[in-house]
């Protein structure tokens, strides 16, 4: 039997995911250079975590429902979809990297014997009974998503906890300005992020609103322009958070934290309901937690390949003015550097100026 064609002018119909599994999500997210590698591997230590799973499908879902290409039912279905494949399948080591060197290989896992010996369990139809037994967590890692994230939080509400790692400019400008010739460059296919016209050329999504100021500078300045884009995106997108998901979002600076975790590992613990594992001081110590000092951080060489150098100066104060002194330098523009200045103030005022323990040769000069 011929099915009969569509009716023109029939009105599209809402789609919707009437039955999920009901699992949690915890999504650590941020800026690149923001410090999210050392979450990702401390977050998959809790008791439910499962390993970290890359999403660039999630990303590039909200990132086009932002832009008004897909629609909020459609948009949340997608991620309902994704995110229970997901989880489908990572409990069944489908989803698993086998990769040794990368941060999301399961032999970074503190328990990779558990994903080899599901691999050669019974699966399928067993999954949505084990997945109601077990309560797994799904773990993502994702990169400048909150200020488009509405669809994420429509469609996991109370079920995701949103951990955004925030960091000191001067501290991401580094990696984000190699970031913009290795990886944001239009005529590099592994350039997994969407673009659109200005002007007759293809600029990426996070810049939106200061295309101009980010063509005509350097990588320098196109790594402060995109800070600035995305910080206000997100400001804005954080203040029209309804309440009750307002809830479900933890900030966490990394300062504070590589210097006083306690506090904020509690608030992950009580979000997620559950408790750290034999191997979640393993991870601490390993990553230099709680530290003494801001850039002591662990000498890996991903972490150089990003730009990261062993620091030159005791002096918290001064490490922040070399930062500053090397994106002079290189070139950065007056006009950008005045901005990576207001930055960098907005940033200290906020959050590290009201600690007491926080740089006080800043406070006798400020």
């Amino acid at each position: 039997m011929k099915l009969p064609a569509p009716s023109i002018g029939r009105p599209s119909p809402n789609v919707v995911r009437p039955k999920s599994f009901g699992h949690q999500v915890v999504v650590v997210d941020g800026q690149p250079g923001c410090g999210k590698t050392l979450f990702t591997s401390l977050i998959s230590s809790l008791d439910r975590v499962e390993i970290m799973n890359y999403s660039t499908e999630v990303e590039s879902i909200c990132q086009m429902h932002a832009f008004d290409k897909i629609t909020d039912d459609a948009a949340k279905l997608m991620i309902q979809m994704k995110l229970d494949e997901m989880i489908y399948e990572t409990m069944m080591s489908r989803r698993i990297n086998f990769r040794y060197s990368d941060l999301s290989s399961v032999f970074r896992h503190p328990s990779p014997f558990k994903y080899f010996k599901r691999a050669f369990q019974k699966g399928d139809e067993l999954i949505p009974d084990r997945i109601k037994k077990e309560r797994p967590i799904l773990n993502l890692t994702t990169h400048n998503l909150l200020m488009d994230s509405k669809p994420l939080f429509d469609a996991y509400q109370d079920q995701i906890t949103f951990i955004e790692i925030i960091r000191h400019p001067l501290y991401m400008l580094k990696q984000q300005a190699l970031n913009m010739k290795r990886l944001y460059n239009v005529n590099m296919p592994r350039a997994f992020t969407p673009y659109y016209q200005y002007q007759n050329v293809y600029v990426p999504f996070f810049v939106y609103g200061y295309e101009k100021e980010f063509l005509q500078g350097n990588e320098f300045d196109r790594a402060v322009y995109s800070m600035l884009s995305v910080y206000q995106r997100t400001e804005l997108f954080k203040k029209k958070l309804a309440g009750h998901l307002k809830a479900r979002l933890i900030t966490i600076p990394f300062e504070c934290f590589v210097l006083n975790p306690d506090v904020y590992l509690k608030q992950i613990y009580q979000h997620l309901g559950t408790h750290e594992s034999t191997a979640t001081k393993k991870i601490m110590k390993k990553n230099k937690v709680p530290r003494t000092k801001l850039a002591d951080g662990i000498d890996l060489p991903i972490y150089r390949r990003c730009g990261w150098q062993p620091s030159e100066s005791d002096n918290e104060f001064e490490e922040l003015q070399l930062r500053r002194q090397y994106a002079i330098d290189q070139g950065v523009s007056n006009e950008a550097l005045d901005v990576l200045d207001q930055l960098s103030q907005s940033y200290e005022k906020q959050y590290l100026f009201n600690h007491n323990w926080i740089w006080k040769e800043v406070e006798k000069v400020s």
